[in-house]
């Protein structure tokens, strides 16, 4: 029983990683965005960076979280915990360029594929998450 529902809260707590992810790219692209009425001092990269770091820090944490869960299986495979924080900080990378990426093809003229490319594109990465993380499972 508790093999078939470690998946399952594993894509749960990923998908939650990755939104705190989106999150925190959001956090650190608008950060110090003004109009042109406000007196703010000009933007500076580092206050941006540790605007968005928390945001971050909380999205690897909970793909260490889904790695770990994501690498249990039969007997012969076991979690290990610094692989599953490699296959975090891997997604975490992963995740981000595409999103980034994705905001720069897709925003403007062609939101609606945004969506049409998007949702394939999210569940592309939680396989490639849940296989890496299998992969790198300690073999007994």
């Amino acid at each position: 029983m508790e093999r078939r529902i470690g998946p399952f809260f594993a894509v749960l707590i990923s998908l939650a990683g990755g939104a705190l992810l989106m999150i925190a790219v959001v956090i650190f692209v608008f950060y110090g965005y003004c109009e042109d009425y406000c007196d703010k001092p000009p933007r500076s990269d580092w206050k941006a960076f540790t605007a968005a770091l928390p945001w971050a820090l909380g999205a690897i944490g909970l793909m260490w979280s889904a790695a770990y869960l994501f690498m249990i299986g039969p007997p012969e495979r076991r979690p290990a915990v610094f692989r599953a924080l490699g296959v975090a900080v891997l997604s975490c990378l992963v995740f981000g360029a595409a999103f980034v990426a994705f905001a720069a093809l897709f925003l403007g003229d062609h939101e609606g594929l945004a969506w049409l490319f998007g949702v394939p594109a999210v569940l592309g990465w939680e396989a490639l998450t849940a296989l890496a993380a299998r992969r790198l499972a300690l073999r007994a």
